[in-house]
């Protein structure tokens, strides 16, 4: 994403938005107790996210370069310890043009019971900004939103699997090519999310279940970005009205969470209660997704980490706390949705 890039959404989008219902979701949650809720958010352990995950991934990742390469091949190998019985992996590869020549690129989709015709998608890019000078690490562009959605999925596995709401299931999408090689254009940025979308509106493509497209399966697609730093504090906004009764449900959580004292170095609300529908939004790979009809949740602080697109975005900007409470919010939430035991 690009802090230029804070667009004016046209009042069409909005009412088709609402017209066809994506406002008005549907889902049934199950709300936790607090015994419970303090229960799930006392287990929210960081070290391997953190120790583990997040150090095999700070590497440079710009598309199409050995140590993206490895990288890449990591997330896989993670998400190759998911119950294959369940588990669905799927590569997207292409090949695109970009400012700086031809690049392959590579999305990777993880579907947990592929045959269940309503998903909810989480989200998240794993490439890095090219910089020809430097080393750009992108610890909150996108490392840490990565690892923990990794984290999340590997410890809730069993868990998903036998889910009360058999009726809905997860996919989980690491997108390549989020960044800009040059200057973000239309063209030059949101590579493997563009891709991405076109194919799953394909109909009896590869992501079709049940007569559906892989895009109308998703019934609400949240993308992680910029997550770990505490300077400045996040701070997240609701702006964009498809999502905005999940959006209404991270807020209720993190509030009730902070009632339990269960959020560490937590002195005001990332959830903020003000929406922001009109506003404009900063654009990231949820876009592609939102112009088909998708309803959205952009969990993204604004303004952006001090550190954003800096060689500052690195280990030592991330603040752990930052991104235990996320992790325990996230876990709460799935939970909640899913009607985990």
């Amino acid at each position: 994403m690009t802090k230029s890039n804070i667009f004016f959404f046209c009042s069409s989008l909005v009412l088709i938005l609402i017209s066809n219902g994506s406002c008005q979701h549907s889902h049934r949650f199950h709300t936790l107790t607090n015994k419970r809720s303090r229960s799930i958010a006392q287990c929210c352990d960081i070290d391997s996210l953190l120790n583990v995950d997040l150090s095999q991934i700070l590497k440079v990742r710009v598309p199409d370069t050995p140590t993206h390469t490895e990288v890449k091949e990591y997330i896989i190998s993670r998400l190759n310890q998911l119950d294959a019985s369940r588990w669905t992996i799927m590569l997207d590869d292409f090949t695109s043009y970009t400012p700086i020549g031809d690049k392959r690129f590579t999305n990777i989709i993880a579907t947990l019971d592929q045959d269940v015709p309503r998903r909810l998608v989480l989200a998240a890019h794993y490439d890095s900004k090219y910089f020809a000078r430097g080393q750009f690490l992108g610890a909150t562009d996108s490392a840490v939103p990565v690892a923990l959605i990794i984290d999340l999925i590997l410890t809730l596995d069993v868990k998903l699997q036998q889910r009360l709401f058999q009726d809905y299931s997860l996919q989980v999408i690491f997108f390549d090519g989020e960044e800009a090689f040059k200057t973000w254009t239309k063209d030059d940025s949101l590579y493997g999310s563009r891709h991405l979308a076109d194919v799953m509106n394909q109909q009896n493509g590869p992501f079709s279940v049940e007569g559906k497209t892989g895009i109308e399966a998703i019934e609400t697609f949240i993308l992680l970005d910029l997550i770990g730093s505490s300077k400045p504090y996040p701070q997240i906004r609701d702006s964009i009205p498809s999502g905005s009764k999940i959006f209404d449900r991270f807020r209720k959580i993190e509030k009730r969470l902070d009632s339990e004292q269960l959020l560490a170095s937590h002195r005001d609300r990332y959830f903020l209660d003000n929406s922001v529908f009109g506003y404009g939004m900063v654009e990231d790979d949820h876009v592609p997704f939102l112009e088909k009809g998708v309803p959205v949740v952009h969990i993204i602080p604004v303004p952006f980490p001090k550190v954003w697109h800096t060689t500052d975005d690195d280990r030592s900007s991330i603040d752990p706390d930052v991104v235990q409470n996320f992790k325990k919010i996230l876990m709460v939430f799935l939970h909640e949705y899913f009607h985990l035991q």
